[in-house]
């Protein structure tokens, strides 16, 4: 908290410092009790009371001590202009996150899943023991999730998180362009452009790692940039924490370290001790345990076992050249459910959904701008050097089929919006008036912000309505049927559960509305399905397969007509197939082309667990 009063240069790259210091000791108290099995709802609130007394005690004893943030800031008028909107919509995600329940594949598949497993364990495990459909990648953004679950005792606020984090990148957004402008209007349209992207308004209010990702990797490219030019121990360390945090959330956090590297062993050698004493308590308290674990702590067995349909890869040279043209084109496309592409037939694209859509038609012009807005500052081309070579380290990835990866190019890259639209904005408005460029961006904003509350794919604002009146239900609108979520309809909240899971099946709705049901995940094999005798339910749930999965699927061109087509093998209803001829248990339902059923014990075994 003391970087709130201390160095910083303007009041939003104190909030940001703030912000930074605040997350790191959040994440690294949650990662201390999650490593020492202590992870409980009582630790968890003496940890909330101590840290909180403890910063206004901080705040209370040396804030005459420090300097105050120098006079001036944003002026009111044209503030108000910005900040009513983006009030009325943060107000909106904060009410509809309390109102809906949660309604988005990963949410459903791996994000509270894990969270919830990990509260329950009350401390960090290894999940790909538990089950292979969870993959072995970063967790800082479950831990969160679980640390809200723990305390909360339910996922009704979890959602919170993502708002948070909007807010904040937001707020870093502004503070970037007032490092490399100095103007207070210039700040306030680049604020307004960001805030209004679409990509960024739906995942405020969404369960997604990317946002966390994104945003720790826009404060790295921040302190990245004040480093340059300053050179001083306190950034550093705000730099080296936010890149842990961005790391211990998803890889790619690491290839902006691989970026900015050479700059910090240049610009800090001074500081290096005191860098590398952060980076390696990093390693196991901002997310780095993870990559520990995977390594160095599996067995060789667990290890070599592909943890799910997606094990990137690097060679996809054609994204290169590909990924700007959908980066540029996507949010000009007239369809709600292709964008053309020059080199391929219509890809498939939804612009509603947190997965694929785009960064805004504003976005799109900077980036045809950005080549032709040149003003030499070596801080700010150091840090639009540094994004741009992430971005290009990012995009090789081999995903199949091809083209998925493009289509989602916007949420792995949240780090360059603020980058492309503070080079660009910030040159224009010294031709262009800067109020005509802030009446634009909240113009655009109003209008996306409207347009993706009432057709966010997920969560659409007449299901928000209707759900409000039903405050447990946990109807998923865009797909009501899946057997996870009738039988959570249908089940007691303590009812004993067995799932037969595969990448991509809704865990979530399993556990029930107050996280209360025993789940067990029947061992993939061969044989008969080993069930645990305490199981009174059966789940088979592996619609992603069937729904993803036709080897005829080449690239997104060919998803409209492959969804849906892919069989599923003996090896995937083994468990449908044994449970049929099993007096013991009862058929509820069958979906034979999606690969769902429920069944329900008739009798209790008295032999062993099957």
């Amino acid at each position: 908290m003391r970087q709130w009063y201390a160095g910083a240069t303007n009041r939003l790259e104190r909030f940001c410092a703030a912000a930074t210091v605040a997350f790191t000791i959040w994440i690294a108290l949650d990662w201390a009790l999650a490593l020492t099995h202590t992870f409980t709802r009582g630790a968890l609130l003496a940890r909330t009371i101590v840290f909180v007394l403890a910063a206004v005690i901080v705040v209370l004893v040396e804030r005459g001590a420090l300097s105050p943030p120098k006079p001036g800031g944003l002026r009111a008028r044209r503030s108000t202009l910005l900040l009513i909107p983006f009030a009325l919509w943060v107000l909106f995600i904060l009410w509809r996150g309390a109102v809906i329940p949660p309604v988005t594949h990963d949410a459903l598949t791996h994000h509270l899943p894990r969270a919830v497993l990990f509260d329950r364990a009350h401390g960090f495990v290894d999940l790909s023991r538990v089950s292979p459909v969870f993959d072995d990648i970063p967790v800082n953004y479950e831990l969160l999730l679980a640390d809200i679950i723990a305390v909360t005792g339910s996922d009704d606020y979890t959602e919170w998180l993502s708002t948070i984090l909007y807010v904040i990148f937001v707020v870093a957004s502004g503070a970037l362009a007032e490092r490399w402008w100095r103007d207070r209007t210039i700040t306030l349209v680049v604020m307004s452009f960001v805030a209004g992207a679409p990509i960024l308004l739906l995942h405020s209010g969404a369960h997604k790692n990317d946002l966390l990702a994104g945003t720790f990797m826009l404060l790295a490219l921040l302190w990245a940039g004040r480093f340059y030019r300053e050179g001083d121990r306190a950034t550093l360390i705000l730099l080296v924490c936010s890149l842990m945090i961005a790391v211990g959330t998803k890889p790619q956090g690491a290839l902006l370290g691989i970026a900015l590297l050479p700059m910090i062993a240049w610009r800090g050698r001074r500081h290096l001790v005191p860098a590398i004493g952060v980076a390696l308590l990093g390693i196991f308290l901002l997310g780095g345990y993870t990559y520990i674990d995977n390594y160095f702590v599996k067995d060789a067995v667990t290890q070599a076992a592909p943890s799910g349909p997606y094990v990137p890869k690097y060679g996809d040279w054609a994204n290169l050249w590909q990924a700007p043209w959908v980066l540029a084109a996507a949010p000009f496309s007239p369809s709600s459910t292709t964008l053309w592409v020059p080199w391929d037939r219509p890809w498939f694209w939804k612009p509603h959904e947190i997965y694929f859509s785009h960064f805004g038609v504003l976005f799109a012009l900077c980036l045809l701008a950005a080549p032709f807005v040149w003003r030499k500052d070596g801080e700010r081309l150091f840090v639009a050097a540094a994004a741009l070579a992430t971005l290009l380290m990012m995009l090789p990835v081999v995903f199949q089929p091809h083209g998925a990866y493009l289509i989602s190019l916007p949420r792995y890259a949240f780090f360059f919006l603020p980058v492309v639209i503070a080079w660009t904005a910030g040159g224009i408005a010294f031709r262009v008036s800067p109020r005509l460029l802030l009446a634009a961006g909240v113009a655009f904003f109003c209008y996306y912000a409207t347009d993706t509350a009432v057709n966010d794919t997920f969560a659409p604002l007449s299901y928000v309505m209707k759900v409000r009146h039903f405050p447990n239900s946990r109807v998923v609108p865009f797909d009501p049927y899946r057997a996870t979520s009738q039988f959570d309809r249908m089940a007691g909240p303590y009812d004993p559960v067995a799932v037969d899971a595969s990448w991509g099946t809704w865990v979530h709705p399993l556990f029930g509305r107050r996280l209360t049901r025993p789940v067990y995940f029947i061992p993939r094999g061969d044989g008969p399905p080993v069930i645990p005798d305490a199981a009174q339910w059966v789940v088979v749930e592996r619609a992603y397969n069937v729904i993803w999965g036709s080897p005829k699927m080449k690239t997104v061109a060919d998803a409209w007509a492959t969804f849906d087509t892919n069989k599923p093998g003996p090896s995937e209803t083994r468990v449908t197939d044994d449970l049929k001829r099993d007096p013991r248990w009862r058929l509820i339902g069958e979906d034979r082309k999606r690969n769902q059923a429920i069944f329900r014990r008739v009798s209790v075994s008295s032999g062993p667990a099957r």
